[in-house]
C-alpha cells in the first residue's frame, strides 16, 4: 500500500511538529491505527487494522521514529505481525513552514 500526499495546517511549524510527536495525535493520523502507546522515546507499540487487496487483519507491532530532524522531518517505521502474517512499512514526514501555515508532505 503506497500513501503520499500533502496537507496544509493553519498553524506554525513548531506547533505542528509537537502535535505529530504526540502519540494520541499520531494514532489518529495513522491509517488503520486502533491503539498506540509510547514505550520509550520515539518508540511505540500499537495495533493496526490493515487491508491491502484481499489480505486484511489486525497486526500488533512496534512503530519507531528514525532520522528525526526536529522540527522538519522524520521517518516512521512499522514492524508488525498478525494472523495474516508479517507487515513492514516505512513512511516519511516532512514539514515546511509557509508564512503562518505549515505544509506537511508524506509518503510511504
Amino acid at each position: 500500500m503506497d500513501l503520499e500526499g500533502t496537507y496544509t495546517f493553519d498553524a506554525p511549524q513548531s506547533v505542528v511538529w509537537e502535535a505529530l510527536m504526540d502519540p494520541e495525535v499520531l494514532a489518529r493520523i495513522m491509517p488503520g491505527c486502533e491503539k498506540l502507546e509510547e514505550i520509550e522515546e520515539n518508540t511505540y507499540k500499537g495495533i493496526l487494522k490493515i487491508k491491502v487487496g484481499p489480505v486484511q487483519g489486525k497486526f500488533q507491532g512496534v512503530i519507531t521514529l528514525s532520522d528525526v530532524n526536529a522540527p522538519n522531518t522524520y521517518t516512521l517505521n512499522v514492524d508488525g505481525k498478525g494472523a495474516p502474517g508479517f507487515m513492514k512499512a516505512t513512511g516519511n514526514v516532512k514539514l515546511n513552514e509557509q508564512g503562518s501555515s505549515t505544509l506537511m508532505e508524506y509518503d510511504g
